[in-house]
């Protein structure tokens, strides 16, 4: 088919088969134009849809949610596929993973390769729509069989290590090892988009707020596996440091994606409410009890509000009420106050909001189907001193920042020559790289700092800085004190854990 002759059918798709018009209708009308000489095509442009749908709307599969589809999308799926020739192989094949007949799921996957194999090289983009996102999470013996598949592939540099990582992803239980493999993976492969959409979601998991939003931030809407929960996950995470005007912002986004995904309009409703937009908090809120939403945090941020806008005795009224369930030390409150109602202007009143995130917001778990563990000694140490910065507290006898730009953060900062544990600077821009050892036994700690500092010094982006490296471990030994003493870019920090009876 040339490209002329597919672009036809594709504008007869569209005119045809408007994105307003319902699955369930498009799927009638295509059954009336069996006769169609190119059926076939329209067909798949529809299951292409449909797989879509079904793949984006989960971060993984299990029986629970599949069933959840039952009579609906996923049967839809089903007869679809069933109406198309054999030679379809990429929709045969996630027919026969969802019905669990894992032979001939290979069998089709491995058509699907050596159809590619015919058609050129295979890059990122190709192996997650083909492979990696509908088949996500699949057990053991799908994932080995896609990943030797796809290495018999001629591909772009980095796929054979890309369908690794990936495999480690979704196996390991320690988020050590996978933060580990997917920074080592970017190190070398910088344009690949779809780790960072990982990593992201990784560091959102281990409450790493700042590391998540500056790697979602390089994702930049080319996400792959997490859609609106992204921008759930960028408010959550800006909320946590305390930047609530995007937090506002990646609500709205992720609201006008998602709207039935649960407590994102709550949430939104609380992070104007942090701001003192009361009247635009109250509304939320309203919205929220008027459909019986987000439920009970909805109802607690409500009162809230109305306190906050001086309006007691609405207050009084709504808890009175009892149709909606307010905590206690919500309902103790306003019982002390009087009945008043004050008059509500076009501007939001100036009343300072009381906050209490424990019963005003709930986290959405967005679950892969892995458990891991979260902490190594060194995150520890890196966790408090990364704190410490982060509240204004001075470290090393200094007044530091982590280092921050829009799609970057100083922690876990990837360079070509490797990984730095972190990258601050000072009042004057003056750039620290700090590498923190949990003991002694490091010997290539100086070597290490110094190739950074080499880097940052021939670096064209950090042209003009000054930089400066910082060593913090426990029990130095004298080779490394003398080492450090003798290079004037570099000081050295001993940490301590100490027990006093008191």
């Amino acid at each position: 088919m040339t490209d002329e002759e597919e672009k036809v059918i594709c504008d007869f798709y569209a005119k045809e088969f408007p994105d307003t018009m319902s699955f369930d209708d498009v799927s009638t009308k295509l059954d009336t134009l069996n006769n169609h000489p190119h059926i076939q095509r329209l067909r798949r442009i529809f299951c292409d849809n449909l797989v879509f749908a079904l793949t984006e709307g989960f971060v993984k599969y299990d029986d629970t949610s599949l069933v959840a589809y039952e009579g609906s999308l996923l049967k839809l799926v089903y007869e679809n596929i069933e109406k198309l020739d054999k030679d379809s192989y990429f929709f045969w094949a996630f027919y026969y993973y969802l019905k669990k007949q894992y032979k001939k799921c290979k069998d089709n996957i491995h058509k699907v390769c050596s159809e590619k194999l015919k058609q050129g090289v295979l890059n990122e983009d190709g192996v997650l729509d083909f492979f990696l996102v509908p088949f996500k999470n699949a057990p053991n013996e799908i994932w080995d069989f896609i990943t030797d598949e796809v290495k018999s592939v001629k591909c772009e540099a980095g796929i054979p290590e890309f369908c690794d990582l990936i495999s480690l992803y979704y196996r390991s239980n320690d988020n050590d090892v996978v933060v580990d493999a997917l920074l080592s993976f970017i190190q070398k492969y910088p344009n690949y988009k779809s780790p960072n959409e990982m990593l992201g979601y990784t560091y959102y998991n281990m409450s790493m707020w700042n590391n998540a939003i500056a790697c979602f931030e390089k994702v930049e809407q080319e996400y792959y596996f997490f859609m609106s929960d992204i921008y759930w996950m960028l408010a959550w995470s800006s909320g946590k440091i305390k930047k609530y005007a995007d937090e506002e912002k990646y609500y709205r986004l992720s609201y006008e994606l998602a709207p039935e995904m649960q407590f994102t309009l709550n949430n939104l409703g609380y992070s104007l409410y942090k701001q003192k937009k009361y009247l635009e908090a109250r509304d939320i809120f309203k919205q929220c009890l008027d459909a019986e939403k987000d439920l009970p945090c909805a109802s607690n941020n409500y009162v809230r509000v109305l306190i906050a806008l001086g309006r007691n005795g609405d207050a009084k009224k709504f808890i009175n009420s009892g149709k909606f369930k307010v905590a206690k030390a919500i309902r103790d409150r306003v019982k002390k106050l009087d009945n008043h109602n004050a008059r509500l202007k076009k501007c939001d009143v100036a009343v300072e909001p009381d906050i209490d995130d424990t019963d005003s917001t709930e986290k959405v778990t967005i679950d892969i189907g892995i458990k891991r563990q979260q902490f190594s000694n060194e995150k520890l140490l890196e966790d408090e001193l990364t704190a410490r910065i982060e509240s204004g507290m001075p470290v090393f006898g200094m007044n530091l920042k982590v280092y921050k730009r829009k799609g970057e953060y100083g922690r876990q900062y990837i360079i070509p020559v490797g990984r730095l544990d972190l990258l601050c600077e000072d009042t004057a821009e003056n750039l620290y790289v700090i590498e923190l050892k949990k003991d002694s036994g490091y010997d290539d700690a100086y070597e290490q700092t110094a190739q950074y500092l080499d880097w940052f010094e021939k670096s064209g982006k950090f042209k003009g800085k000054k930089v400066y490296g910082i060593i913090c471990l426990n029990n130095p030994t004298k080779e490394l004190i003398s080492r450090v003493h003798n290079d004037k870019r570099m000081r050295l920090f001993e940490y301590q854990i100490s027990y006093t009876e008191l």
